[in-house]
């Protein structure tokens, strides 16, 4: 038999213990991760680019197949791709597509775009240390019925990257903004200016003023820092302007890139007036403003819940009006009693139950208009129940009752107190006074509310008990001459003359008709600031009293007895006013002292200012009141010296400041002030602390020190560029990171807002640049504007542009609509091409640029450059600020490539032109020769750049290679396996095909089988048969069959059927021609195969030349 008629034989065939597998139609055998750098500050940002790789090194562009990328990491948040592998949540017809991603614990998936992919990393404040990025490639297989089926492409890979502590100086804290949770009925949004680049606040700067409604959480508190690099961790403080320790609340919040948002829970119940300040741990400073203070007020729920009974008084006499009219009226002053609705956290409130409609974000009532009437009941029967008609009219705009008939008040007239409070006889003795004592009674008063037919509202509690003493005896109280007058705090004075009245009005007398002293101390309070001053009375009575704090012009006084024997008084009186200052301060918008003034950030001339607020200096008496009224007259003028800066004052005289004042006399919204300006640059420049004296001329008040650190200013000193590798793929997009920064390694801008910071990008330029990148894209973040189906998508509502939502966006809510969570804001990326020569404004991006580097499809080196152009306000530095990114575009060679027996899968296996087995890949040994042949007419021999690998494994022995010319037989009854990777001529890629087997036994003389011919030859063919239980078909779709052969030994080609006929030629086809025991002795020679089906080579047959070549003995 000749060797050629062996080798027109064509031979192989697809052979799977489950039947025919799937064909390959993926060429990605690899990635890798290319970071922007590989150490970063916690808070900062990393982006990474994810590769698939080819079996050249190349992004493969041409995967034919989705592949995916999981990424997963311990530390960072991982912003881009998807959060299920199985595709993006929405509901749109690409609903199994995942996220590209985006460049920027958790898990995210990546589906990559021509070989390409994108995320970044988001490290948190608190992330330190070694934090290794996990990322594995796999390929995501439809499977018939609905799902995917995913299969590695690479083992899990790891990128480590650097975590260096964050950058904690934020330069300054501001409260940015308030936004209220959407469906909160009294909230409104405010914001403030910040002056950094991207800020779209148009409000005036006076600080923010936000509304909301007690018990409402959701409300956001957003904090800036002036340093876009700040991170770490943030406190805001929310406190009642009463500064009571129980009404104040703390929320913690991690900034990142200088941005942190604070979101409310329902603890703050009380309505009010908040302060909100935010300070930094490790920062020595706050968001306290000089003069506007940050506020939040919080309104009552205006839904009534419950009702409050009160009184100034505790204590009241009961006047006996048989004797009316009284000779000393006080008898009868009784106590005025107010009733107030409240709501679920005891807040007055009005009877409204507001809500909001999204749609038009209009506040309404929904409770029906109607009088509330009180009826006002004392369970122990001292006062009637009958004494207080009070009704809370229907749209009260405070909640509070008034009378519908007589008046507020307890005790004033005939029958109002029931229970008889007199002095009554206990034992007589003849000859002696009567003992006697005195009965006192207590009111426990509760109020209810019931609609105009008396039906009771249910959802209104009852107040609770409103107790007042009812004694039969009063002061009698004279205000003295003195007292009509004002008085400074500290100065004591005769204040009134006391006596005690019996329930008649007249001078109460003992039996001897002296009159009763008062006895103890005499209490004077102010009902104003609720100061007390108290005394014994001299012997005439009289009561002097002291005074330390001001009353603000009010002058209503409660005058009662310590030992509580006799109803109190109420007077009207002088009010106190602040006595002469003692000492000067400089007070913050929340009243704080500060002795430590932070300078303004640079402005475009380069200059520094520290600003001193006319109504920041407060002058004080020794008492801490502050001085008033503010003015010339009593608070005199402020002047500032200063060694190091020039004085300047931004008042209305120009030439010294008035301690106190607050007024605008230009329009420039600035306050009226005293600046000391530091030149930044120049002769003058000056950095350092400075002393700044104030000297105040009114006598008695002392002089004040405050110290400014001014920072030195350098401006811009380098620019950086941030690329972990200097050798990219073929094919590759990358992502690029350039700041601009200070001395201090900060992010640099001019600090003029009319300047830009240029930097010049020149493409190319080194000597061995021979490349240019396909294109170089910049990448900017900004805030997403919903249009009017993607508010409906999640959920809310479009009114006027604008999209309202209950609650903030989650992650998933953000992603359905193509966008990306970052810092609680859902954020849209946009793409500007730059090209070479083209000056960029690194001001619009606060020092920092994201570029998109694509490197294109040949291999070589190009450079990119950036250099500092300066502006009319800064000159180009004397030394070049410049730096150059030299790339390389080459091949990066996967690990699968470089060794095989790693690849993960079929078709990474078979890329590298390996034979997958077992679920293994295993190197196949190169077959010498193609060869071809075409039946149908003669065709030259041509096998293009076909190529084939493969042979025989001996499974029973765990061979590691398929050899086609083993050195050692196959055993009789060892299983084997026969295959070979076929690398398909690019000429028949994509092209339909018929693939071939044959294969031809030499049998041992003497042994079986005999031949006729001495020889057999054989081939596999799918089946043509019915498949069924008595079918000589298996299952698994294929069957070995006799091919004939002519006379030459040479086999019958047109009788050869194929194993498979292929609509599209894969670049590389794996035949698995056997498996299973060889069960005769003998040479075995196997070929494998294709057979074009169309086109100009039809009927050409590619086959391995050289066959693959094995003995089988019998067992030894």
């Amino acid at each position: 038999m000749k060797k050629t008629a062996l080798a027109s034989a064509i031979a192989l065939a697809l052979i799977s213990a489950s039947g025919t597998s799937v064909w390959a139609v993926t060429t990605t055998v690899g990635g890798t991760v290319i970071s922007d750098r590989d150490e970063v500050a916690a808070g900062g940002i990393v982006n990474l680019a994810l590769l698939g790789l080819d079996a050249q090194g190349a992004v493969d562009k041409q995967s034919g197949s989705m592949i995916m990328v999981t990424v997963k990491s311990d530390q960072c948040d991982i912003v881009g791709g998807s959060s299920s592998p199985t595709g993006e949540p929405t509901t749109t017809p690409d609903s199994n597509r995942l996220g590209e991603g985006q460049f920027a614990s958790a898990t995210r998936y990546v589906t990559l775009d021509q070989g390409n992919g994108k995320v970044f990393l988001q490290c948190p404040p608190s992330a330190r240390g070694t934090e290794t990025i996990e990322v594995s490639f796999q390929e995501k297989i439809p499977v018939s019925g609905g799902g995917f089926e995913f299969k590695n492409i690479t083992s899990p890979m790891t990128k480590e990257i650097t975590i260096t502590p964050p950058v904690t100086d934020p330069g300054g804290l501001n409260i940015k903004s308030f936004k209220p949770t959407p469906s909160d009925p009294r909230g409104k949004m405010d914001c403030t200016p910040s002056g950094i680049m991207g800020d779209t606040c148009t409000e005036p700067d006076n600080g923010i003023w936000g509304e909301m409604t007690a018990g409402v959480a959701g409300g956001q508190i957003e904090v800036w820092a002036q340093n876009q690099q700040a991170a770490g961790e943030i406190t805001v403080t929310v406190t009642h302007t009463t500064e009571m320790p129980e009404l104040k609340q703390t929320y913690k919040a991690e900034m990142v890139q200088g941005r942190a948002m604070v979101t409310l829970d329902s603890a703050i119940t009380k309505a009010g007036e908040y302060y909100i300040e935010a300070t930094m741990k490790g920062f020595d400073g706050n968001s306290v403003r000089s003069v506007y203070a940050d506020k939040l007020k919080v309104w009552s729920t205006g839904v009534p819940a419950g009702l409050k009974l009160w009184s100034a008084k505790n204590r009241i006499a009961k006047a006996d009006f048989t004797a009316f009219p009284f000779p000393d009226n006080q008898i009868s002053q009784g106590a005025t009693v107010q009733a107030q609705l409240l709501d679920a956290f005891g807040n007055a409130t009005t009877p409204c139950a507001p809500a909001k409609d999204l749609a038009t974000g209009m506040t309404t009532c929904t409770m029906t208009p109607m009088d509330i009437n009180l009826s006002i009941q004392d369970s122990k029967g001292v006062a009637s129940n009958s004494a207080l008609n009070l009704y809370i009219p229907a749209g009260s705009p405070d909640g509070k009752a008034i009378a519908r008939t007589n008046d507020l008040i307890l005790g004033n007239q005939k029958d109002e107190l029931l229970t008889p409070v007199a002095t009554t006889p206990v034992s007589t003795t003849p000859g002696t006074t009567p003992v006697v004592t005195t009965t006192v009674s207590t009111t426990s008063l509760v109020a209810t509310a019931s609609g105009a037919n008396g039906t009771p509202i249910g959802s209104i509690a009852a107040s609770n008990p409103l107790e007042i003493m009812v004694v039969p005896t009063s002061l009698g109280v004279t205000v003295q001459p003195a007292f009509l007058e004002d008085h400074l705090a500290g100065e004591e004075f005769e204040a009134i003359m006391v006596k005690v009245l019996n329930n008649k009005g007249q001078l109460h007398v003992d039996a001897n008709n002296n009159p009763i002293r008062p006895q103890g101390d005499i209490a004077i309070r102010n009902l104003y600031t609720g100061e007390e001053s108290s005394a014994y009375p001299d012997s005439n009575n009289v009561v002097r009293a002291l005074f330390k704090k001001a009353t603000d012009d009010h002058g209503e006084y409660l005058v009662y007895d310590r030992a509580g024997n006799y109803g109190q008084i109420w007077i009207q009186a002088g009010a106190i006013t602040a006595a002469a200052a003692t000492q000067a301060e400089f007070h913050n918008a929340h009243g704080q002292v500060l002795t430590d003034i932070v300078p303004t950030q640079i402005t475009p001339d380069k200059k520094y200012y520290t600003l001193l607020p006319e109504v920041a200096f407060v002058l004080e008496d020794e008492w801490g009141n502050p001085e008033t009224p503010i003015g010339a007259a009593t608070t005199g003028f402020v002047f500032g010296e200063s060694s190091n800066g020039q004085v300047l004052y931004n008042t209305r005289e120009g030439t010294h400041g008035i301690p106190g004042r607050l007024e605008f006399f230009d329009n420039s919204g600035i306050p009226s002030l005293i600046a000391i300006r530091y030149d930044a640059m120049g002769a003058n420049q000056f950095a350092g602390q400075d002393a700044i004296s104030l000297n105040f001329t009114k006598p008695g008040k002392k002089n004040l020190t405050l110290t400014t650190t001014i920072p030195a200013y350098q401006g811009l000193v380098k620019i950086e560029s941030y690329l972990d590798e200097d050798t990219i793929p073929v094919n590759s997009e990358v992502a690029l990171t350039v700041e601009t920064l200070d001395d201090k390694d900060n992010l640099f801008v001019e600090p003029d807002p009319n300047q830009p910071t240029n930097v010049k990008l020149t493409v190319n330029g080194q000597a061995a640049d021979n490349i240019t990148p396909k294109s170089v894209t910049e990448i900017q973040w900004k805030e997403k504007q919903l249009t009017e189906m993607e508010c409906q998508t999640v959920g809310g509502t479009f009114t006027n542009g604008l999209c309202t939502t209950m609650q903030a966006l989650t992650a998933e809510q953000c992603q359905l609509i193509k966008g990306a969570l970052m810092n609680d804001r859902c954020m849209q990326m946009t793409t500007m091409p730059v090209v070479s020569g083209q000056t960029l404004n690194f001001s619009d991006t606060g020092g920092r640029k994201v570029f998109v580097v694509s490197a294109g499809a040949n291999e070589g080196q190009f450079s990119l450059t950036f250099d500092a152009m300066g502006t009319p306000t800064t000159p180009v530095p004397s030394v070049p600020v410049t730096t150059t990114r030299t790339i390389k575009v080459g091949q990066t060679v996967p690990d699968c490539v470089k060794d095989p027996t790693t690849c993960q899968n079929e078709q990474a296996c078979e890329n590298t032109q390996s034979i997958w087995s077992d679920n293994q890949c295993f190197l196949g040994n190169e077959i010498v020769s193609a060869d071809t042949t075409n039946p149908n007419y003669p065709d030259p021999k041509n096998e293009g750049d076909a190529s084939f690998k493969g042979g025989i494994r001996n499974l029973t022995q765990n061979g590691e290679i398929f050899d086609p010319k083993p050195t050692q037989p196959i055993t009789l009854g060892d299983k084997v396996g026969v295959a070979c990777n076929i690398k398909v001529d690019e000429e028949h890629q994509g092209k339909p095909a018929d693939i071939l087997v044959a294969a031809v036994h030499l049998p041992v003389a003497g042994k079986d089988p005999v031949y006729p011919k001495g020889y057999e030859w054989y081939m596999v063919r799918h089946c043509r048969e019915v498949q069924g239980e008595n079918s000589p078909c298996p299952s698994i779709g294929w069957i070995p069959d006799v091919l004939p052969s002519d006379a030459q030994g040479n086999p019958y080609l047109p009788a050869l059927e194929p194993l498979e006929s292929v609509a599209n030629l894969p670049k590389y086809y794996t035949v698995r021609a056997y498996v299973g025991n060889i069960p005769y002795v003998g040479e075995y020679q196997a070929y494998c195969g294709y057979m074009m089906t169309e086109g100009k080579d039809k009927g050409k047959i590619i086959y391995n030349g050289d066959p693959i070549d094995f003995n089988v003995v019998e067992n030894k």
